[in-house]
């Protein structure tokens, strides 16, 4: 199991990265949403997490 934080608009080329470097044909790529959360640590990730392409 590895976790993974990133935005939403940069899910898609880090599935792209997993599946080609993965051992599995079909490896499980899922997304949670952040519903909520300490203000502090959320706007860390957003300073910390730039933004996708």
């Amino acid at each position: 199991l590895m976790i993974v934080k990133t935005r939403l608009d940069r899910l898609s080329e880090l599935a792209k990265e997993v599946k080609a470097r993965h051992s599995y044909t079909v490896p499980e790529v899922v997304a949670l949403p952040i519903v909520a959360g300490l203000e502090d640590y959320l706007r860390w990730l957003d300073e910390a997490v730039p933004l996708g392409p």
